[in-house]
């Protein structure tokens, strides 16, 4: 499912991610961050029947990305491995509905700043998943498979990038990159901007990067209370498993925004182990 208009050539999706927008009828806190949609117009389905108990259906146990290469998965399995709508729902309490498929990276820009102070550069990947520049660009990214899904009512999201790596080294040379970065954006009470093409803009206040399970890195962030919805509270995690990047964000008004760091480790049990 895409969102209105479609995702054909030329033809551009948006993220909601954080300032106020209108969806049928209730304001939900949002940022639009602009991302190239899938090239071909049509959006894979194959996600939306599999189960997260047990290996996806067709997921080869072991592939190769490209000759002379480490063995890996490649990008054909990403869609099957997203997690479907209704394991969202349960985890999120909500009634989620996809808004937004691609196959590229997000678009947009993060910086993080005192009041008053330079805006620097080296927050990564940690306000939103799947942000290309200064994340996954020239990281040896050679696939991706992007979903957003919303609950219009309470205003929950959750957020799905999924990655594949030219080998297992450059998913693990990425992962350490980010949470390096993750760590140092989360200090000292800054404030992290992020900017769409355009130039609008969504302040995001940083609680402490951590590791909440083995191998997965998550962050928390939150904006200003909002009149009559209060604060919207999100989790972003990060995990790789063998060459595929894991980035997933929950957010909400209420728990349901705590949710990544074991959504993403459910991800992660879906890959098959290398032989």
């Amino acid at each position: 499912m895409t969102p209105p208009g479609g995702s054909g050539p030329g033809k551009k999706l948006w993220l909601v991610a954080g300032a106020a927008v209108v969806a049928a009828g209730v304001t939900v806190a949002a940022v639009a961050i602009a991302m190239r949609g899938d090239s071909s117009g049509q959006a894979s389905e194959a996600a939306g029947g599999a189960s997260s108990s047990t290996q996806p259906a067709g997921v080869p146990a072991d592939t190769t990305t490209s000759a002379g290469l480490a063995p890996g998965l490649n990008r054909e399995v990403l869609a099957q491995l997203l997690l479907p709508v209704e394991d969202l729902n349960a985890a999120l309490g909500a009634v989620l509905e996809i808004d937004g498929r691609g196959t590229e990276l997000v678009e947009g820009t993060a910086d993080r700043s005192l009041r008053g102070g330079k805006p620097v550069n080296d927050c990564g990947t940690a306000p939103t998943p799947g942000l290309r520049v200064d994340g996954y660009e020239g990281a040896g990214v050679t696939g991706v498979e992007f979903q957003s899904a919303v609950d219009r009512g309470r205003g929950s999201r959750a957020i799905q990038v999924l990655t594949t790596f030219r080998d297992e080294q450059k998913a693990q040379e990425f992962f350490a990159a980010q949470s390096e970065m993750w760590e140092k954006c989360a200090k000292g009470g800054w404030e992290i901007r992020l900017t769409a093409p355009g130039g609008a803009t969504t302040g995001w206040f940083p609680g402490p990067a951590e590791k909440d399970m083995p191998d997965v890195l998550s962050i928390s962030l939150h904006t200003f209370p909002e009149e009559g919805r209060g604060t919207l509270n999100c989790h972003h995690s990060l995990a790789v498993r063998r060459n595929i990047g894991i980035d997933i964000q929950t957010c909400g008004y209420y728990d349901e925004g705590l949710q990544a760091p074991a959504l993403a480790a459910k991800i992660a049990e879906r890959i098959p182990s290398a032989k």
